[in-house]
């Protein structure tokens, strides 16, 4: 089945990028602030009426002085900024934050109920009091590190493409794999034909596996920027080029396709996986065409490499 693909102007996607970066380091400085704050006289008093009537909490008291217990909260409250900040140099590490995050807010949240006269009901309304006022804040800080935890998750997750997954039921690289590239070999007049096949991305990991193309009677080739492309292209026929890159590479790979009898697609992440936009078709552009769903691009994928081998076979030529 085929969806039309969501158009995302710049203006949005300069949102989305703002956003993203002011919840999640919004989230540190926050964190990072009421913890040195918990470090001081005043703070500890501050807290000590929420902690002590909060049932999952109160405990500490009977152990460590107040102001003992507002130090550990504020160095716990620190440690989770920490972590949360480093999501550009570890997924993981933010992850683990982020779920320090979670359980910080889930319990300063908690203290809405625990806490006498947080909320008040009055003139027929449930209404927030004092504490409730001051602590209300704390359900979008709560969901601003659900958010950060499970953006930082998916970085850990593989993409949930069809493609992906088929390529994935392989993990032993073949005869002819040398230094992390496929060492071309010219075809003999007794091999089949074969479907030219590129994969182009950085993270070439992604597509270590590709038995199943091979069965379907593809040849696999892979590239990570247009150079490599420009230069396989000097001596390989290609009839599919499927890219993870970003949307200027794939431009710049475009340009280097113009005019061959080439069919592209570019893999577009979204939520719940990635969809397939064809942006050639049979080397003429077709940009707007209409998204391809992970769960039908492998017959999408079958049916243009059945049509290229019969296009071959027809004109009696080598299709690679």
């Amino acid at each position: 089945m085929l969806v039309a693909a969501p158009r995302r102007s710049e203006t949005r996607t300069l949102l989305e990028r703002v956003g993203v970066h002011v919840s999640r380091y919004g989230l540190v400085v926050t964190l990072l602030l009421i913890g040195v704050l918990k470090f001081t006289a005043g703070e500890a008093q501050g807290i000590q009426p929420l902690v002590a009537s909060s049932p999952l909490m109160f405990w500490l008291y009977h152990i460590f002085s107040l102001q003992t217990v507002s130090n550990l909260i504020g160095a716990i409250e620190i440690a989770v900024a920490v972590l949360i900040a480093l999501r550009s140099f570890s997924a993981k590490l933010s992850f683990i934050g982020s779920i320090g995050a979670i359980i910080t807010f889930s319990l300063t949240v908690s203290f809405l109920l625990s806490t006498s006269g947080a909320i008040q009901f009055s003139h027929g309304f449930l209404l927030l009091g004092d504490a409730g006022q001051f602590l209300i804040k704390d359900l979008v800080l709560l969901g601003a590190s659900i958010w950060t935890a499970a953006e930082a998750r998916k970085e850990n997750l593989p993409f949930k493409s069809s493609v992906i997954e088929l390529i994935d039921q392989m993990r032993s690289a073949p005869a002819l794999w040398r230094g992390g590239r496929r060492i071309m070999s010219a075809p003999t007049g007794d091999e089949p034909r074969k479907v030219g096949v590129l994969l182009v991305g950085e993270r070439l990991h992604l597509f270590l596996s590709f038995r199943h193309l091979e069965k379907l009677g593809c040849e696999c080739h892979f590239a990570e920027s247009h150079q490599e492309v420009s230069k396989l292209l000097s001596h390989t026929k290609l009839g599919i080029v499927l890219s993870i890159c970003t949307h200027q590479r794939v431009s710049e790979i475009m340009a280097l396709l113009a005019g061959l009898r080439v069919s592209m697609f570019y893999m577009l992440p979204v939520e719940e996986g990635c969809w397939w936009l064809p942006v050639l078709r049979n080397g003429e552009h077709c940009l707007g065409a209409p998204a391809i769903r992970p769960s039908e691009f492998t017959c999408v994928l079958v049916e243009i490499i059945k049509g290229i081998m019969t296009d071959a076979a027809s004109s009696g030529l080598s299709v690679v």
